[in-house]
């Protein structure tokens, strides 16, 4: 009698010489469960990446007010850049008090991190002429920084803007800024932000 396992399963001629694989008959419970665990594992892996790149932060609200030379600045606009992520940015117009509350794309508050400050104010006349130093107005020149906590109480700021206006005078602009640091993380009292001094 001949072993069922060296029957030829092909008549071609070509392919009477190649080996013949034949599949495992034997089923084992223990491969199953484990094929269907590691299924499981990379899909809820992957939903909850998936879940957290969909799922934005959330804004939280800060609010300040703007200062030069001991008066609130009424004109212009306040406009921030989180560090973390270059393109989250919150912006406010600057009220007849000199406050400011940010919004980021139309929803009160901002992102939590440290952002990068601009402030903008400007005469209405033609040509505009500045009301406050020009290094305050750009991403590249500006010294301030804030840092917006998960604490909206911890979010409120005075921005003391410092130096002259171009041609009022030959004190060089020097700008203040939140560092980190300089935060009392415990405090319930408003922030001033201090000089930032190079």
């Amino acid at each position: 009698m001949q072993n069922p396992s060296s029957e030829k399963l092909s008549t071609n001629p070509d392919v009477d010489s190649a080996p013949v694989v034949r599949a495992a008959t034997g089923f084992s419970i223990f491969r199953v469960i484990r094929t269907v665990v590691l299924l499981g594992i990379v899909a809820g892996g992957s939903y909850g990446i998936w879940t957290s790149l969909q799922t934005p932060p959330t804004l939280v609200q800060f609010t300040g007010r703007v200062v030069y030379k001991g008066k609130p600045v009424t004109t212009g606009g306040i406009a921030t850049l989180r560090l973390d992520d270059q393109l989250d940015s919150a912006t406010s117009a600057l009220d007849s008090e000199g406050k400011f509350a940010l919004e980021t794309n139309g929803e009160p508050g901002a992102y939590v991190g440290r952002h990068k400050v601009v402030i903008s104010s400007m005469t209405p006349t033609m040509p505009p002429q500045p009301l406050i130093p020009g290094v305050y107005g750009s991403m590249a020149t500006t010294p301030l920084v804030i840092n917006v906590s998960t604490d909206p109480k911890k979010n409120t700021l005075e921005v003391v803007l410092e130096g002259s206006l171009p041609g009022a005078g030959s004190t060089p602009p020097r700008g203040n800024a939140l560092p980190p640091a300089a935060a009392d993380a415990n405090s319930d009292a408003p922030k001033t932000a201090a000089p930032q001094v190079d």
